[in-house]
């Protein structure tokens, strides 16, 4: 039900903030061809873990982008099992000589498989999200999931972060990447925790088709 809910919501926000695309302070940018840049935040999973580079999803999304046209690249800043607290006590040093125009934030898993205090979790995202717009960089925040042998109330409590904060910030989500991954052998590796390149492929198209229906994409011929 939780599930059906949340997708209702987000469909509503599509809808109801569409039009507002194109005050996005980039929009312009991307419509004279200047570079617009955005980055990828956060741990082992935006890294692409234990597969080539160019097959991490923000390496792929990367290609993808630039093979339609779209003057964007894609800067990956990852370490793998960091937190929420260890994002946000580096996030100021990234920023310093950075001029992103959009962030991925992919965080919170690993608060989640330490069971760390959920709401400490989500003032360190609240804290993170803050000093991305006082910079002016669009977020998409990537709603994060825990396997129900967690504990059912943990668990539910943890999507309730993220599902709340989207909410209360009106930011643009994006579905759980990992969404179906223990369903096909090939999609996993090993340790039944990452993606494998296959995998990365579907994020990567999907998360190229969100930032489309979102309006966050501009070319050059659209100005």
């Amino acid at each position: 039900m939780k599930k059906i809910l949340l997708t209702i919501w987000m469909i509503f926000l599509l809808f109801s903030c569409w039009w507002e695309r194109e005050d996005l302070l980039f929009s312009e940018k991307a419509k004279k061809w200047e570079e617009v840049k955005i980055l990828a935040l956060w741990d082992s999973i935006t890294y692409g873990y234990k597969v080539k580079p160019e097959e991490s999803y923000p390496s792929q999304l990367e290609t993808k982008l630039q093979n339609n046209w779209y003057n964007y690249s894609i800067e990956n800043f990852w370490i793998s099992w960091n937190t929420s607290a260890q994002l946000l006590d580096r996030l100021d040093e990234i920023l310093k000589n950075n001029d992103a125009d959009v962030a991925i934030l992919c965080i919170g898993w690993n608060d989640g498989l330490r069971k760390k205090s959920l709401s400490n979790m989500k003032e360190n995202i609240e804290a993170i999200i803050q000093k991305l717009e006082e910079k002016n960089i669009h977020i998409v925040f990537v709603w994060m999931e825990l396997p129900i042998l967690f504990g059912w109330d943990y668990s539910s409590d943890f999507e309730d972060v993220f599902i709340n904060i989207a909410e209360e910030k009106k930011l643009d989500f994006y579905p759980y990447l990992l969404e179906w991954i223990w369903l096909k052998v090939e999609y996993n590796q090993p340790d039944n925790i990452h993606p494998t390149a296959l995998w990365y492929t579907l994020i990567s198209d999907n998360m190229y088709d969100f930032l489309e229906d979102e309006k966050l994409l501009y070319k050059l011929s659209e100005g």
